[in-house]
């Protein structure tokens, strides 16, 4: 029997549909891959650039979804996808950060839940005009750190330690945006390695 899914239940799945947007949106900013692989579609009323390529779709949602119930259970600090130049190095890891909060049960309805995510995907979609022309050639990896290390993700996942995130050296911490979003405070900022070069300030 199918039991409905509770208000909190509900802002999770909304955050997973952002993230997977966020993601498919900075790969597509930042040229990880071809441009000609996207094709132009809306979320929240907002265009995002979604890939074409099936098994890279499904990477990105698989590796959301194994994340989602530790997500409801407020075990995800942070997610994180990190781009790296040819020799392996971080060089821009755009960061969402997620922090519970107390008595905000007023936080959950759809339409709140929806608008703080349409403001945090704004600003993700014009990101690459605070930051440096990209480098050519990168990779990209999706990085979590949790308070913990649940079991079903151990075999999944590499474990690395808190403080080897796969950081970036060197870098410029660009905020895009803080907000509260289904009893979740979210933050979205990116570091960028200083030497790609002249980083510009978000407009407002």
């Amino acid at each position: 029997m199918n039991h409905p899914s509770s208000p909190k239940d509900r802002a999770v799945e909304h955050l997973i549909d952002f993230l997977e947007a966020a993601v498919h949106q900075i790969l597509y900013l930042r040229a990880v891959y071809p441009a000609d692989l996207f094709e132009r579609k809306k979320l929240y009323g907002i265009p995002v650039m979604q890939s074409r390529h099936p098994d890279l779709n499904e990477y990105i949602i698989q590796v959301l979804k194994s994340l989602q119930p530790h997500i409801g259970r407020d075990e995800v600090e942070e997610i994180a996808v990190v781009l790296k130049d040819r020799d392996g190095v971080p060089c821009e890891r755009f960061c969402f950060q997620m922090c519970a909060v107390d008595g905000a049960a007023d936080e959950l309805g759809q339409d709140v839940v929806e608008e703080g995510l349409r403001s945090l995907l704004r600003k993700v979609c014009v990101a690459d005009t605070a930051l440096a022309a990209p480098l050519e050639g990168c990779t990209f990896i999706v990085v979590a750190v949790s308070n913990t290390i649940p079991k079903d993700l151990k075999d999944r996942w590499e474990t690395v330690r808190k403080d080897d995130a796969h950081e970036v050296p060197a870098a410029t911490l660009i905020p895009l945006r803080t907000t509260s979003v289904g009893g979740r405070v979210l933050s979205v900022t990116v570091a960028q390695r200083k030497s790609i070069g002249l980083v510009l300030p978000l407009p407002s």
